[in-house]
């Protein structure tokens, strides 16, 4: 699905909008999830380009989701990475 029909998944991935990279991660989740299919390499570079470098909590926290409910990474990983987000963004740790 990603690679033959999905441009905008990709295109969504890689913007700036917080919306459009929720929306994308949402229906990677759905799909792939549900299907119990792993999520294509470009997929899941993208989204980990998106932990690294968005600014947005939300974006953050769908593209972890994914992540881990596809099986790629662990929640207690998740986790890590939402910490190391939140000191580069001096986001309150509460």
């Amino acid at each position: 699905m990603f690679e033959i029909t999905n441009i905008r998944l990709r295109d969504a991935l890689k913007s700036k909008s917080e919306d459009l990279i929720i929306d994308a991660a949402t229906t990677l989740e759905e799909f792939y999830a549900n299907r119990k299919l792993p999520l294509p390499e470009e997929a899941l570079r993208l989204l980990e380009g998106q932990v690294k470098k968005s600014r947005h909590k939300y974006a953050v926290m769908a593209c972890l989701k994914v992540m881990v409910t596809t099986g790629h990474i662990s929640k207690e990983r998740s986790e890590e990475l939402l910490l190391d987000w939140k000191e580069r963004n001096n986001y309150p740790i509460f």
